[in-house]
């Protein structure tokens, strides 16, 4: 660990999966404050949004890589963001799904233990938390994401590694290149297409990308640990009642096809509702956050 750390203060952070829709968003909001940020990243990824903000650290995909990494950024705090998410996979997507999700984060937090850096922070998903006991994973995808969890555990009883588990739902906001539900249900509304509504009652909870990036800060800056811990907005919705909404904001209409997409039949209709981060609320309600969303249509219109 940098010998310029204090308590709470960090200086130094290494962020995975950097060149995502949060991690960037996360990335420059560090790097505003004044910590010294590095970005772990694939060979493949485009860094463009990133350069400015981030020392880049490229991995090849050993330990010896990642090794070099850690000893080089020397980080007071890993934010372990990286994941690839597949709703349904095919069996060549296995291997990749287990070294993006499995492989990467252990080879992490072995170089952590080697070079003394403990603080990490890690986003899960409601995925792992399917069935009636909620101990079951919807695919492969949660299924790694378990895997990776009980390694996390290990590593913290073994190595003294100080961890931060929060699990989301879904996030949005300005900026998002993702074609998720948020645009899809926009894109309906710009382009009067109907959109499919699904044939059981299944809960959102929506959490705005700058909620996210604050909730990640709050937990180091508070030195919270522990988990997991449910980055929620604390108000879930339907998908109906999400469209009902913003006809309310917008002022205009949504054509529906009702029952028109077919719910899998595992998935969580209710997402997990566990214990929420202490002392930290969202500041982006889904009503001011679907106002912003339209602005940028309204922009990118122009």
């Amino acid at each position: 660990m940098s010998s310029d750390a204090t308590p709470n203060s960090i200086k130094r952070v290494l962020i995975t999966g950097a060149t995502s829709f949060p991690g960037r968003k996360l990335a420059r909001a560090m790097r505003d404050r004044g910590d010294l940020v590095h970005a772990l990243v694939r060979p493949s990824s485009d860094t463009s949004a990133i350069d400015d903000v981030a020392r880049i650290h490229t991995h090849d995909g050993s330990a010896a890589s990642m090794d070099a990494i850690v000893s080089v950024a020397r980080p007071d705090i890993v934010v372990h963001l990286a994941t690839l998410y597949l709703r349904n996979h095919e069996s060549d997507q296995v291997a990749p799904l287990i070294e993006t999700n499995v492989t990467l984060g252990a080879q992490l937090l072995d170089a952590m233990s080697k070079h003394g850096c403990n603080r990490f922070v890690t986003l899960g998903t409601y995925f792992e938390y399917f069935g009636e006991h909620e101990d079951k994973a919807v695919n492969l995808y949660a299924a790694t994401k378990q895997a990776f969890s009980s390694i996390l555990h290990y590593y913290q009883d073994a190595a003294a590694i100080d961890a931060t588990e929060l699990v989301m739902f879904d996030g949005y906001g300005e900026g998002d290149p993702r074609r998720k539900l948020m645009w899809a249900v926009r894109n309906a509304m710009r382009t009067g297409e109907p959109i499919a509504l699904p044939d059981r009652t299944v809960h959102l909870d929506l959490v705005h990308v700058d909620d996210v990036v604050g909730a990640i800060r709050h937990v180091i800056d508070a030195g919270i640990t522990g988990g997991p811990y449910a980055l929620s907005s604390g108000k879930l919705i339907t998908i109906e009642g999400l469209v009902d909404l913003f006809e309310d904001v917008a002022g205009r209409s949504i054509t529906r096809t009702p029952g028109g997409f077919a719910v899998p039949v595992r998935n969580p209709d209710q997402p997990w509702r566990g214990p929420q981060i202490p002392g930290w609320q969202p500041s982006v309600s889904l009503n001011d956050g679907i106002k912003r969303f339209l602005q940028e249509d309204v922009a990118s219109e122009d």
